[in-house]
């Protein structure tokens, strides 16, 4: 038969209280404090001309009416429910930074955006789909207007 010795018990006792401070409170409470990762879903779409007009009237927001595309194309910007932030970036081929409407709400005459130039940098998205214009004409906060180029339109679960 065996026999315990005091520092044995001494050993095993330490070892029991360790693993039970380890399995209950200190070690679920490091386990949990993870620094969340940051997901992008990006979306590239060609463009040639714009479309709308512009409605930078001084700060954000503006009123006009969404997707009336004459040239160009409108785009349709949806979300998925993890995503939260959204960047847009434009790169016409002239290099000049190009005006755009991301609509919020649309309606004949009582529609509202959220002019750009250029590109829209972590947008909180409050809904699920927006609309999304290039203007096809420049306005006096930014000087280009939309020829042909690229649309980057990235959506992140953070800033």
């Amino acid at each position: 038969m065996f026999s315990i010795t005091r520092v044995n018990a001494r050993v095993l006792g330490g070892a029991a209280v360790a693993a039970l401070v380890l399995g209950t409170g200190v070690g679920a409470q490091a386990a949990g404090h993870r620094k969340p990762v940051k997901k992008v879903r990006t979306t590239t779409v060609a463009y040639q001309g714009g479309c709308g007009f512009d409605v930078a009237v001084g700060g954000t927001g503006g009123s006009g009416t969404p997707g009336v595309c004459p040239v160009g194309a409108t785009y349709t910007v949806t979300r998925k429910s993890t995503e939260k932030f959204l960047t847009i970036i434009v790169a016409d081929q002239t290099g000049r930074p190009v005006s755009g409407s991301l609509w919020l709400k649309g309606g004949a005459g009582t529609a509202v955006a959220e002019p750009f130039c250029g590109s829209l940098k972590n947008y909180r998205m409050g809904q699920d789909t927006y609309t999304l214009d290039l203007n096809a004409a420049a306005d006096s906060t930014c000087p280009g207007a939309p020829t042909t180029g690229k649309l980057t339109i990235k959506y992140s679960n953070l800033p």
